[in-house]
């Protein structure tokens, strides 16, 4: 035993490691380079659609230029003096903010065709010292420049490429509070087909020559003693308190006019680099105390309505948020086989209906449902932030309490998926439910793209009514969340029946096409539904609306809109924000057909219309309704028809938008001072 333990011993060598781990890059790097070259259809010359391309020709000879001067790193042998070594290593230190940068860029111009020579010398400057609080951190900590320099690159790299793959999937790039949304995110990412193009070899190659060129230097010990160790500890907590200080928590970067737009980070990345953009978006997850508040203004307006004493109307509630639902030839007419939503489209008999604003678009569902639930809005909140996750720590007024004041029973939540995501686990008991159905209760329901089928989703609704039905003659309430439709619309599942297509070559999209056809699918389950409740006694009134438009492809979104994302008006942007919805009752109702509202007040107009009992604060929601029809993440519409930013004082509507906003600061923010005659029923 002890002879082999010192064979191993002989063998595991930090002499061997070192050639073991060069000639395994070497092989690697070998692959890599057939792979580009042979495997991915000669990109060296040639872009996705066959056209000559001088951007992709630059990118294959920079791919393969860093890939022949990675093999020449790793066959040659460092001859340099020690002295010379720790020079070199000290000047790759001091350089590698510089170097990653730029080549970072590079890559990430691709999404949001960023041109550094365009970016003013100060906001250069600025992201030179994020990334050197980057790489001083893991200096301070390891006490080498070596892995100083392979940890930033890394790091930087890594974000560069999940950047890439969200911006991709969901047409928006990341922002600081999207950290907020990691667990959700890795329950979701399977759905989607992550790919490889000219631009992911290109950050590969990239991160490997950087490493392999700090590896080829030798280590040290960059501060040997602690009496060099110490004082250099002090100048970085100086150094970094100063940075979190001025770039985070004080309000310098604005006084600088560096603003980013949240609903379309990208132009603030073009303009000021990724790296102080995305750290400027840390800022705004801050939630700040509105002009004017206070909690005596909350009491003044709490007393100007009076809660109904009479008994409202008591029909049973399902609500049905469907997954992406979104009616496409709204934003643009283009040319398809048949109509995908038939059905929804004949709905006129006892429907309210319209098209609703959200603030979301191709992901972030949980804000759409909290707009619906609370009446709060995400306008008037950090954008990309999820309340679910930020602010939602104990009991919060919305709809379910206000029902369950009525009598109300089931107050069920369901959603076919798992139950950790967006902290619906945590949250939906805060909010009133008191029950969260999900996957577990589906093990054997109908899939399709290995999701549970809309079909299957409502007749779990039906099984819960019935269900409630047998143990209470009361009133029924239920919000469902599906997730037939969820993005990741590329699909091999043998299932799957094309039910619809794009019969024009100029607008056709394998994703859109998929997505089209679900929304059919979705049309005749809902279909299925309402004849259910056709033949239900009991006054029913089904609530159905989508939660936010699918993310497909830009590209095919700059087709319907007739240009360019980037060259869109704020309010021609709207257009992707919006969906439709319907308020369907198997009774008489007045029939309407809505022209502008928004998901923050959708619930509150429905039920007003359906008679049943409001409280202070959702009647205070219907007069800001009057004013400003739609507001949501990106700004707000005026009765007057003209559309407003949130920061501007001259909107004849601003002093009721900041009314609303300390309304809404009670609820949220002031902690134990929340006036509670607001926003419940008693």
């Amino acid at each position: 035993m002890k002879e082999i333990s010192n064979r191993i011993k002989e063998i595991i060598t930090k002499e061997n490691i070192k050639k073991f781990s060069k000639y395994l890059t070497l092989v690697i790097v070998a692959i890599y380079l057939m792979l580009f070259v042979f495997g991915h259809k000669c990109y060296i010359t040639f872009a996705e659609n066959g056209m000559m391309n001088k951007d992709t020709l630059l990118n294959a000879v920079l791919v393969i230029g860093a890939a022949v001067l990675t093999v020449v790193l790793l066959l040659i042998k460092n001859n340099l003096s020690d002295r010379m070594n720790m020079f070199v290593s000290y000047a790759l230190f001091f350089v590698s903010p510089v170097i990653c940068y730029y080549a970072f860029e590079y890559f990430q111009k691709s999404i949001y065709t960023i041109t550094v020579l365009s970016i003013r010398k100060r906001y250069l400057f600025f992201n030179f010292v994020i990334l050197s609080v980057i790489l001083l951190t893991i200096y301070i900590i390891t006490n080498s420049t070596k892995v100083a320099v392979i940890g930033l690159t890394l790091i930087i790299n890594l974000f560069g490429v999940i950047n890439y793959y969200v911006y991709s999937f969901r047409g928006v790039a990341l922002v600081a509070a999207d950290v907020f949304s990691i667990q959700t995110a890795s329950n979701v990412v399977e759905g989607y087909k992550l790919f490889i193009d000219t631009h992911i070899y290109y950050i590969f190659i990239i991160t490997v020559f950087i490493i392999s060129l700090a590896c080829k230097l030798r280590s040290f010990k960059a501060l040997p003693l602690w009496k060099l160790r110490i004082p250099a500890i002090i100048c970085y907590i100086i150094y970094t308190s100063l940075f979190f200080y001025v770039f985070v928590f004080s309000n310098q970067l604005s006084n600088w006019n560096i603003n980013v737009k949240l609903y379309r980070p990208h132009e603030g990345y073009r303009k000021y680099g990724t790296f102080l953009s995305t750290v400027r978006t840390m800022g705004y997850i801050i939630v700040e105390k509105p002009e004017g508040y206070s909690v005596k203004q909350i009491e003044d307006i709490a007393d100007s309505y009076s809660l109904s004493s009479s008994a409202g109307q008591t029909p049973n509630i399902i609500v049905i948020m469907d997954e992406a639902f979104s009616d496409l030839e709204t934003v643009n007419e283009f040319p398809i086989s048949e109509d995908y939503m038939p059905f929804i489209h004949s709905l006129q008999e006892n429907t309210i209906k319209g098209n609703a604003y959200v603030s979301v678009f191709g992901g972030n569902t949980a804000n759409s449902e909290f707009e619906f639930l609370t009446g709060n809005s995400m306008g008037l909140l950090p954008a990309n932030s999820v309340p679910y996750q930020l602010f939602i720590k104990k009991q919060f007024p919305s709809i379910v309490y206000s029902l369950k004041q009525q009598n109300y029973v089931g107050n069920i939540g369901m959603h076919p998926f798992k139950s950790n995501g967006f902290n619906r686990l945590t949250v939906y008991p805060l909010l009133g439910f008191e029950q969260f159905i999900t996957i577990e209760k589906f093990q054997n329901a109908d899939k399709l793209r290995d999701k549970v089928t809309d079909e299957a989703n409502f007749n779990k609704i039906i099984e819960m009514y019935e269900e409630s039905k047998s143990q209470s003659d009361n009133p029924f309430f239920l919000f469902n969340v599906t997730m037939q439709n969820h993005g990741g619309f590329i699909t091999t599942d043998p299932n799957f029946v094309q039910k619809i297509k794009i019969e024009d070559e100029y607008y056709y999209d394998e994703g859109a096409q998929n997505y089209l056809s679900l929304i059919k699918y979705t049309d005749e389950a809902v279909e299925k539904l309402i004849k259910y409740f056709e033949n239900v006694e009991e006054p029913t009134v089904v609530i159905f609306f989508g939660d936010h438009q699918p993310g497909l492809s830009q590209t095919w979104y700059d087709k319907i809109l007739g240009k360019s994302e980037k060259d869109l008006t704020t309010q021609e942007l709207m257009e992707k924000y919006k969906v439709p919805f319907f308020a369907w009752a198997n009774y008489d109702i007045q029939e309407e057909t809505v022209d502008k509202i928004s998901m923050n007040y959708l619930s509150a107009y429905i039920m007003n219309k359906l008679g049943i009992n409001l409280t202070k604060y959702q009647q205070f929601l219907l007069d800001v309704h009057e004013q400003v029809p739609v507001m949501n993440s990106i700004g707000y519409w005026g009765v007057d028809g003209g559309f407003y930013d949130y920061s501007d004082t001259t909107s004849p509507y601003y002093e009721i938008i900041n009314q609303y906003r300390c309304v809404q600061y009670n609820n949220m923010h002031d902690k134990g001072k929340r006036v509670d005659s607001m926003f419940y029923m008693n």
